[in-house]
């Protein structure tokens, strides 16, 4: 099988011999011969390297400064056994020596600060990165007893350090002077390798990999190693993820991707995205890509260059012959040896991928050429294909305005001329001694199998960017080979955004009988009066199509239309075949906006249920006030109960007679509530329900409509309620419906929703006043006016009991119902005027029967008295306290003088009346609008 290859780097030998012997003091203006040998106990410690400039620190104590001098072109091309490289040239500036035995440990370039930072001998000296000069020690002193340092990578130009020392790690930052930014301590016994990404610190002591938060000094111990199998590896991703050894790890200490395979233990990595390198010790480099851990590079360095290493580096190769600067060569990664360097520059990732797109896409067709669709799929994605020129293939798919010949950039002779071809050359080759019908079956198997390809690589096109410019031959083929093979993904093709070709596209389901897809279809390109054509044909079984969902299908499409003369023209035959489902149609958020009172007549000519529907809809959900539609809702109500009754009236009657039977311990409504799976019990309940919540219906108009039904009692005695009627709500309850516990229950309702009211509005009787006696100002604490509607209400719930009570009394089987009267007697004596009860009980009645309400009402009258002049006592009190207040007050303060001028500060106009208030600020205002303003 073909195996495509990407050979993502390139290198360019920028040193060919580095002078590494010390041969005294050494004039930097003469130039190096190039035929000195190297001090073989020499050897190259560390390299750093930024912009044109690289430096070299040597095992002894020297460090080397070159610049790169010259671009790296086709010319300078070399070929050595199979070892590709270029060259470029390098000038050497300058050497110097930092110590005699002691080697350089680690060089980092702080570009912005012209610093270059020397880790040697456990100290960090300062140099100038152009004259390698010391720094003097009064601008930035020496760093003693360290272990090891790092640059946070996270900040392209090194000016912040991690300073490993003994015992603790120092974050120093560099911006216009030295800053320790903060220092922590650890607990490792030493630092070999470490690097630092943002807030963390990969770390490698003398066992084992640790992730340190310089933010808080927390350690994640990771795993050990064995120093025996070489040094520690660690290189940097990102923020959140790094690389120990092999394993990748996130900054919280987990394993994110998989594991990186070497055949050897490398004595080096360096990383540029997406690729990771590792040097061996067989003179190999090896290439991994981090997103899929595979090998895809493998140079081979000639053998007779020994130890050589590999690192990061921030090098630019100027062309200077382009003026746009994107045409510069960066190299982010060095190979060196004791006498040679190298630079690793990756091929631009554009470039890469389109190299080896169109290898998958030759392996692809090679592998269709032998008939192995499913393997070809897989290249063909990896290559994106031409999506076209897999279409043009199959000769029913073809589309007329296609150009059929294949795309420039793919290899024409691999491109077979159609499906059919290719497995008839591969039946005649590989099936020569089969029947005709046996190689006819292969066929056909064949032949699907390329279908089931072409489909699965058109979904994968149709959501990339090689649909652009052939979205609609994708979209069309696909419904194509979706229709034919009866698969319910059509539907999500269709439903969703598409750009089939719909003359041609119609065509198809139409021959299919694919109407609920040909709605679907018409619906995505703005159709939507031809989509609701064929789906009610469809309903009205018209035309046939099992897939379809349904009348509430279209329900929803009316629901969520924007097209408002749509839901006015089908909503008529929707409500037609179902009045419920036809309200749904208004009552969705999407038809909101539609004006109520064209709704609710456009409704109620016709369609009672549901205008009853959208009335509660309006009034429930929309929490609409207009007294007409409640008023209409109440009047709907009662017609669907009468409806209900006239075809159902002997369960009617069944529900009044079963009721009648326990009446001695249930409220007729509390029966009624546990039969409201009933259809008729549930609308009324539903019914007075909304007696009870409404505050804008005409009771009036409801109760004249119930006049002409005996029937509906319990209704009546609700409405009645809602008037203050009491005394004709008391009289059904006892006198039709015998329903003396929901009698009493009436009152206890009454009683406590005037309590309700009493407690959440305030009548105060006098305007209540505060003096401030630190700034002598009087302010007005709580004035509201007078409610007449609550007082009309006290009077009117007050005597509820004794209208209970004189019903009661007129009642001709009023002695066998005593027991009952004594108990509201016994239970609301508090709410009972003994005089009027007295006046009210037949002589005949015992004393004895009476004696519990007696000594428990002439109680209440006593506790009455003594509370009353006890807060009369009180009031007079705090009035005298107020009185005297007052005068302290006007004795103390200057007089205010009202006249002619003296305006309010509300409304500007003339203070006229009696009444008036001063404010705290001094400001005089008008009694009423100071109200207002509260």
């Amino acid at each position: 099988m073909l195996v495509p290859k990407n050979e993502p780097f390139s290198l360019i030998e920028l040193i060919d011999k580095i002078p590494l012997e010390k041969t005294g003091i050494r004039n930097s203006l003469f130039a190096i011969r190039n035929d000195v040998q190297a001090n073989s106990n020499t050897q190259i410690e560390y390299i750093e390297s930024w912009d044109k400039n690289i430096y070299i620190g040597t095992s002894d104590g020297s460090i080397l400064h070159y610049t790169i001098n010259k671009y790296p072109n086709n010319e300078n091309k070399f070929n050595n056994n199979s070892f590709i490289y270029y060259k470029s040239e390098c000038r050497f500036i300058q050497r110097k020596n930092i110590s005699d035995k002691k080697p350089i440990n680690k060089l980092i370039i702080i570009p912005s600060e012209s610093i270059l930072l020397v880790l040697c001998d456990n100290t960090i000296i300062f140099l100038d990165s152009k004259s390698l000069n010391n720094i003097a020690s009064n601008k930035i002193s020496p760093i003693k007893n360290v272990l090891n340092v790092c640059t946070n990578e996270a900040i392209s130009s090194n000016l912040q350090i991690c300073v490993a020392k003994k015992y603790s790690i120092e974050y120093i930052n560099f911006d216009h002077g030295v800053h320790q930014l903060m220092e922590l301590p650890h607990n490792y016994s030493n630092i070999i390798k470490m690097r630092c990404f943002s807030n963390k610190v990969c770390i490698a002591d003398n066992t084992s990999y640790n992730i340190y938060d310089i933010t808080n000094g927390e350690s994640i111990s990771l795993f050990s190693y064995n120093q025996t199998y070489g040094k520690p590896l660690i290189d940097t991703l990102d923020e959140n993820e790094f690389m120990f050894f092999r394993v990748f790890i996130s900054s919280k200490g987990d394993a994110t991707r998989g594991t990186l395979q070497w055949q050897y233990y490398p004595n080096s990595i360096a990383f540029q995205y997406p690729y990771m390198l590792a040097l061996m010790d067989d003179n190999t480099l090896a290439v991994h890509n981090i997103l899929d851990q595979k090998l895809i590079q493998t140079i081979h360095i000639p053998r007779e260059i020994q130890q050589y290493q590999i690192t990061n580096a921030k090098l630019i190769f100027n062309n200077n012959e382009q003026k746009n600067d994107s045409k510069n060569l960066n190299a982010k990664v060095l190979l060196y040896s004791n006498s040679k360097l190298y630079a690793l520059t990756m091929k631009p990732i554009d470039f890469q991928e389109a190299k080896l797109r169109q290898n998958y896409r030759d392996a692809g067709y090679v592998l269709m050429n032998e008939t192995l669709f499913d393997d070809a799929l897989e290249y063909f994605q990896k290559g994106n294909v031409n999506p076209i020129n897999l279409i043009n293939l199959f000769d029913e798919y073809r589309v007329s305005s296609l150009v059929t010949s294949p795309t420039k950039f793919e290899n024409n002779e691999l491109i077979p001329n159609s499906i059919n071809s290719i497995i008839k050359r591969n039946l005649d080759k590989n099936y020569k001694d089969i029947d005709e019908s046996t190689k006819e079956s292969f066929s056909q198997a064949f032949y699907e199998n390329a279908k089931n390809m072409l489909m699965k690589y058109l979904k994968y096109a149709r959501k990339n960017k090689i649909s652009s410019g052939k979205k609609q031959e994708i979209d069309t083929t696909l419904l194509k080979l979706y229709v034919e093979s009866n698969d319910k993904k059509l539907y999500n093709l269709i439903k969703d955004e598409n750009h089939c070709s719909i003359e041609e596209s119609i065509e198809v389901l139409k021959k299919k009988n694919k109407y609920y897809a040909m709605g679907l279809l018409y619906e995505s390109k703005g159709l939507q009066q031809k989509a609701l054509n064929i789906w009610i044909k469809i309903e009205s079984k018209q035309l046939e199509d099992p897939d379809f969902p349904g009348l509430n299908y279209i329900v929803d499409f009316l629901s969520n239309v924007d097209d408002k003369e749509l839901v006015w023209k089908y909503a008529k035959w929707i409500l037609n075949e179902d009045q419920h489902l036809g309200a749904k149609i208004f009552t969705s958020e999407k038809n909101n906006s539609l004006d109520p009172n064209s709704v609710v007549n456009y409704l109620e000519h016709h369609w009672n249920d549901a205008t009853l529907v959208y009335l509660e809809h309006l009034i429930k959900d929309l929490k609409i006030e207009n007294s007409t539609f409640h008023t209409k809702l109440g009047l709907k109500f009662i017609e669907s109960i009468i409806r209900y009754i006239e075809s159902s009236r002997d369960i009617f009657e069944e529900i009044d007679q079963e009721f009648h039977k326990i009446s001695e311990n249930i409220s007729y409504i509390t029966f009624l509530k546990t039969k409201k799976e009933n259809e008729i019990v549930s609308c009324r309940l539903k019914f007075i329900d909304f007696i009870q919540n409404s505050e804008y219906c005409n009771s009036n108009e409801l109760l004249k409509k119930l006049d002409q039904y005996t029937i509906l009692l319990i209704e009546k005695v609700y409405l009645f309620s809602k008037s203050f009627e009491h005394e004709k709500a008391l009289k059904i309850l006892l006198y039709q419906l015998n329903d003396y516990i929901g009698a009493e229950e009436y009152c206890h309702g009454n009683k406590k929703k005037w309590e309700k009211q009493n407690i959440n509005t305030k009548t105060p009787i006098n305007s209540n006043f505060e003096i401030n006696d630190s700034n002598n100002q009087i302010r007005n604490s709580s004035f509201t006016s007078s409610n007449l509607f609550l007082n009309s209400v006290q009077k009117k719930n007050e005597s509820l009991y004794l209208i209970l009570l004189r019903l009661y009394m007129k009642m001709d089987n009023r002695d066998l119902l005593a027991p009952k009267i004594i108990k509201v007697l016994n239970t609301c004596y508090q709410e009972l005027s003994l005089k009027e009860v007295l006046d009210i009980i037949p002589l005949h009645w015992s004393l004895n029967m009476l004696n519990n309400f007696l000594s428990r009402s002439i109680r209440n009258n006593v506790h009455i008295e003594q509370q009353t002049k006890i807060v009369k006592n009180i009031v007079k009190g705090e009035n005298e306290n107020v009185k005297y207040t007052l005068a302290k007050y006007l004795e103390e303060s200057s007089p205010l003088i009202i006249d002619n001028n003296t305006k309010c500060s509300q409304c500007n106009n003339e203070i006229i009346d009696k009444c008036f208030i001063r404010t705290i600020d001094g400001k005089i205002v008008h009694f009423n609008c100071y109200n207002k303003k509260l």
